[in-house]
């Protein structure tokens, strides 16, 4: 294979075309289309009828290398990378094609390779062989999102995607894993041009005639369309620039024979971003396949779907002492590990979050709990294939008081009212110290968004402090007491006005 274009060189190129669309404010695929590139995929269209009996299914090992600057700050979290993966499974899954992790994630600290401009040696010195290579950073270094999504480099056979675009909701990195099996976008040829007028569009704009010919009917010639394909309609870039109705192009753009042309808007391909699903052509199912098949993938084992949750055990509706506790579950399934969340809330608010593990036995001991506490805990099984199971359903515990202590705990009573709370200006803060207090008190919903925030210096003995809540939705929220070494909190009500 090929090495002689690097990394850095691949994202000049990339950046280069994000500074040429900025004017269009809008975000898209980096990958670069060259011949070696179309002779791979014509290869794979004249092989996609010798793979048209398949049964099952297709297992792809996959690698996520998590990148960070090389402070390691900026990597992408764990979650949200299994957000996306499972995301990628449900796309792939009416082909019956599924990816695994075989191997867990690859840590990386290297800005060069966090902004995609690394060299070429330090691409490969992290790739894992015979396995698909996605490496999640940042492309503009700064945590932010424009111009390049993600690309392909068919050079080093790797998919770089930016950290913004790594959701549960994003179809972006099915799009690149498109392009690893060859497919190019439907609108090949027109990548830095837009056509939507109504009269026949020209028939060169970066590849020699292209879409210079009907897709369908008498004069079909689909071995010399955009994009290979007669299972596509024609697309000339319209998805970057349509402002009108989601997922619905009305107008009636021409093909070079004066014919209107309707694109696939729901196709991975493209780059119609608002539509509620997409789909692959069965031309390009079938390419995909040719081009597995010519690929040397590890045959490991993937295991099975997780069918069930996790029953908690202990502890549950019980009071444990806080030093040191023990939590077991039953064992699922087709699981090797499991995730574990100790939360102070029960809506498991990340900002609650006290303790959290992943373990492949199924107990925990946790060592991080403070006396006379509630808890809430759960449990999510999961192995290298099936990321995507729900947590189990919490159960809460208590801890014990602490007796014999020499340093008791800076607040005595913490109490909020009236709770629920319904049509009041405020609500008010009681809380006895035993000593000067110097902190801040903050409100925040059960997603964790801060709504209120305020730096308070309280003297030792009894104080009163008022809140507002006139302005909050009616829902569930966390007032919460912070200093330097103590967090306390309670839930608040709020109903209707």
């Amino acid at each position: 294979m090929n090495k002689r274009i690097t990394f850095s060189m691949v994202f000049t190129f990339l950046l280069f075309l994000a500074l040429g669309n900025m004017g269009n404010a809008q975000s898209f695929c980096g990958t670069v289309t060259d011949e070696a590139t179309i002779q791979r995929l014509k290869e794979n269209i004249r092989n996609a009828d010798l793979n048209v009996t398949r049964s099952g299914v297709t297992f792809v090992p996959i690698t996520f290398h998590l990148i960070a600057e090389d402070d390691g700050t900026g990597r992408i979290t764990e979650e949200r990378v299994l957000e996306n993966f499972c995301k990628l499974n449900a796309d792939f899954a009416p082909y019956n094609m599924q990816f695994y992790i075989p191997n867990g994630f690859n840590y990386v600290d290297n800005s060069a390779l966090y902004t995609a401009s690394g060299s070429n040696s330090e691409v490969l010195s992290i790739l894992v062989d015979n396995t698909m290579n996605v490496l999640i950073g940042n492309t503009t270094g700064d945590g932010g999102c424009f111009g390049v999504l993600g690309f392909y480099s068919p050079s080093q056979d790797i998919i770089f995607m930016t950290s913004c675009t790594v959701n549960s909701s994003s179809f972006a990195l099915s799009h690149e894993v498109g392009h690893f099996f060859s497919l190019p976008h439907t609108f090949l040829g027109w990548e830095n041009t837009n056509y939507n007028v109504g009269e026949p569009a020209p028939p060169t704009i970066n590849w020699a005639n292209v879409e210079n010919v009907a897709r369908s009917g008498p004069d079909a010639n689909c071995n010399n369309s955009g994009d290979f394909f007669c299972g596509t309609n024609p697309d000339y870039n319209f998805g970057l620039t349509w402002n009108g109705e989601m997922c619905n192009y009305t107008a009636n753009a021409l093909d070079p024979l004066g014919v209107p042309v309707d694109p696939d808007e729901d196709n991975f391909m493209g780059y119609f971003f608002d539509c509620d699903s997409h789909q692959f052509s069965n031309d390009q199912v079938a390419t995909i396949f040719a081009d597995y098949a010519n690929r040397t993938f590890i045959n490991g084992n993937p295991g099975g779907d997780i069918s069930s949750d996790a029953i908690l055990q202990s502890p549950v509706n019980t009071t444990v002492n806080f030093n040191s506790v023990e939590f077991h579950w039953a064992p699922v399934v087709n699981a090797t590990e499991y995730i574990i969340e100790v939360n102070r809330t029960p809506f498991f608010n990340a900002t609650f979050i006290v303790d959290y593990a992943v373990v492949n036995a199924t107990n925990f001991t946790s060592n991080q709990l403070a006396d006379n506490q509630t808890y809430y805990w759960r449990v999510k099984p999961q192995n290298n294939y099936d990321f995507c199971q729900d947590f189990s359903e919490g159960a809460t515990f208590m801890t014990g008081m602490v007796t014999n202590v020499e340093n008791p705990g800076l607040v005595e009573s913490f109490l909020v009212y009236p709770n629920p709370t319904s049509g009041y200006a405020e609500i008010s803060l009681d809380i006895h110290l035993n000593d000067y207090f110097e902190g801040e008190v903050f409100i925040s919903d059960i997603h964790g968004k801060q709504v209120y925030l305020q730096k308070l210096m309280l003297n030792a003995g009894f104080n009163a402090h008022k809140l507002p809540v006139t302005n909050l939705p009616e829902g569930i929220y966390i007032v919460a007491v912070r200093g330097v070494n103590d967090v306390y909190y309670q839930s608040l009500i709020v109903t209707n006005k």
